[in-house]
């Protein structure tokens, strides 16, 4: 299942375009995050736990199969979701290019 909307794009270092968030519930049990397109920049994982007031680096296992906080590249990662309300994928560092972030979930 997609969760709406279905693709937001990162295109800043800075503000709203820098952020790609959704609300999830905990039902959302297993969650797919993917990154496409060519950028040169950081994206750092972040959830929430109190609906998106404060958020904290998360770590999502990257392609390699290994847990990380941040990505300089495009592929799917992954978590199983320990209780958060919100997730989002936020472009901490810019340099060029765009990043289209779609959330998919498995209950």
């Amino acid at each position: 299942m997609l969760i709406e909307p279905q693709t937001q794009a990162l295109t800043s270092g800075s503000g709203a375009t820098a952020l790609a968030a959704w609300p999830i519930e905990t039902r959302m049990r297993a969650l797919t995050m993917s990154l496409a397109g060519t950028f040169s920049g950081t994206v750092t994982f972040q959830g929430s736990l109190d609906g998106g007031q404060t958020y904290s680096a998360i770590g999502m296992t990257i392609p390699a199969g290994t847990i990380a906080t941040t990505t300089t590249a495009a592929g799917l990662f992954t978590l199983i979701n320990p209780g958060l309300s919100n997730l989002r994928a936020n472009m901490t560092t810019y340099s060029s290019g765009s990043c289209n972030v779609s959330l998919a979930f498995a209950t």
